[in-house]
Order: structure tokens, then sequence, then C-alpha cells
């Protein structure tokens, strides 16, 4: 695994990052996802047991310095603190270790297995791995803008996704708590400057593109891969942006729960701005975002990809 090449699939928030992840796994050429929440052991000591899950920080169960998370390591390198290898070293580490709830399996093999679950609900084959890729999926927030996200495309095969803005907008809306919904709005809207800064990321656009599957096709060759038949085979069945998330997945539980936190009438008149928004119309509502995607003057650049805005 050291010597793998790292794909970088970096996204702002609701945009189809899960349904481009699973696309992604698809390919026996690319290995099983790590998400920037996982943890490594900084001593890097082989075959270590990560404490509870070996993911997130919230939990008071380990020690940053001794277990930092991945994205520590990601934002190391695009401050300069590292180059490409030392982050490309973390990665492959990461599969060799395990955590307390999984430790049956390192994190390789558990989380291939996990992706072998999630493809079956989609009645989709996993063929065996071959691997030449590992897959590094992190999030695009407002404190990227601080660094130099040229080391990032300048190094990596970099994905990037973008979803038609006021759909996101209401996916927020929808999931959020009402206290967060301004800064999650405000990173979110950082996070695609971040995302159309780059020029030689590839660029998908996950709603848009739903009716155009050979533009999907097109992250392969991008990729240096040729397109293999399980890629082909999920790809056709082009599930839906939020509805790519399997049973298997913690978060439909989680989306739920929120949505259900939320007034009836939130909800009913979230529902009545979606209907208009399919029917280009701008519900009350949105309005006010609607404004501040045009005073970010980030009209143009989601223009420059195919999407039309007739209000």
């Amino acid at each position: 695994m050291p010597n793998q090449n790292v794909i970088i699939l970096f996204t702002p928030i609701h945009t189809g990052t899960h349904f481009v992840r699973m696309l992604l796994e698809s390919h026996p050429a690319i290995a099983p996802a790590i998400e920037e929440d996982f943890r490594v052991d900084r001593r890097f000591r082989p075959d270590h047991v990560l404490k509870g899950n070996g993911k997130g920080a919230k939990k008071n169960d380990y020690n940053r310095e001794t277990e930092p998370m991945v994205v520590e390591y990601f934002r190391g390198f695009l401050r300069g603190a590292s180059n490409g290898e030392d982050f490309q070293k973390v990665l492959a580490y990461w599969h060799t270790i395990s955590a307390q709830t999984t430790s049956h399996f390192n994190n390789h093999d558990f989380h291939l297995n996990r992706a072998k679950k999630l493809f079956k609900e989609f009645r989709i084959p996993f063929v065996p791995k071959t691997e030449e890729f590992l897959l590094y999926r992190g999030h695009a927030h407002e404190n990227y803008l601080n660094y130099d996200l040229l080391r990032l495309e300048n190094r990596f095969p970099l994905v990037v996704t973008i979803r038609h803005p006021l759909y996101t907008i209401l996916t927020i809306l929808r999931r959020h708590m009402t206290e967060t919904w301004e800064s999650n709005i405000n990173d979110y809207f950082a996070a695609l400057k971040c995302v159309f800064s780059f020029s030689k990321a590839f660029v998908f656009c996950t709603d848009l593109w739903q009716a155009t599957p050979e533009k999907m096709e097109g992250l392969l060759p991008f990729l240096g891969l040729t397109l293999h038949d399980s890629t082909r085979r999920y790809i056709s069945l082009r599930p839906r942006i939020n509805h790519t998330v399997t049973n298997q997945e913690s978060n439909r539980t989680r989306n739920f729960v929120i949505e259900k936190a939320h007034a009836p009438s939130l909800i009913a008149k979230l529902a009545e701005a979606k209907d208009q928004l399919q029917h280009n119309r701008l519900h009350p509502c949105l309005a006010p975002y609607w404004k501040r995607i045009c005073d970010l003057n980030l009209v143009e650049p989601f223009e420059r990809h195919g999407y039309q805005f007739d209000f």
C-alpha cells in the first residue's frame, strides 16, 4: 500500500459526497474510503488498536497527542508542514490498524466488508479489489480558505462535487437544527469558494448529470482508469441525491431524527420551496440566500458548469 496513489474527494456539505464516494469505491482499483475524522497512532505502531470506534473528536476516550485524526495530517500538508509522501503514508498506515469495536478486522478489511454490504443493497456485485489508489474523503470548510489549495491539486488527483446551491440550502435547513443554520450556510458558501478556486480538479455535478451517465463515466479516464462493469452498473442505477444513503448507514437515522425535531409548518414550507424550485420559481424563504449567492459572485461558476437559473 505505501506506493499507491491517492485520490482526494474534497466536497462542500450536502453536494453528493456519499454518492460519488460509492461510485469511486465501486471500482476495483480504488481502496475503501478513508474519512477525515478517522484516527491513527502518531507513533505508527504495527497492528495498533485505537480506542472506541477509532473515529471522531467529540469523545474524551483518547489523547489527541497520541491518536490524531487523519484530517490533522491533511491540513499539515496544505500548510506546508509536511509533504505528500507523509500524508500518503498516514493513509496507508490507517488501513493496517483497527479499533476496539472492530478489532477482529483491520480497518481495511472492516470497511471493505462494509462497502460490500452497501453495494449489495443496490444489487451490485462487489468484485475483488486490485487496489491502485487510496481514497481520502474530506469536506471543504471555511478554514481551508487560509491554506495553499494549489498544493492539493498539484499533488493529487482531485475530485470535487457541486449541486444546485438552493437545493443544498434546503437540505441544510431540513437536516440541521435552526441554531446552526447560519454557521453551516456560511461554511457552505466558503466551501464553494474553495471548490471553484481549483483549475485542475474534476468537478462532478451530482444532480445535473443524473440524466447524462456518460458525464459521470468521465471521472474514470480523469483518474487514468477504464470504466469497470461494477462502476457502470452503479452509474446506470444513478441513486438520487439524498437517496444514496443505504439502510446500513447511521446518518439515515440521524437525519431522520433532526427532520422530526423541526416544526411541521417548517417542513411544509421547505417542501413547498422545493416544489417551486423544481418549477424554476423562487420561494420567499430562499430569496435571502439567493441574494447572498449573487452577492458572493457564485452564480457564474455554477453557470460555467451547466447550471441554469431562471428566476
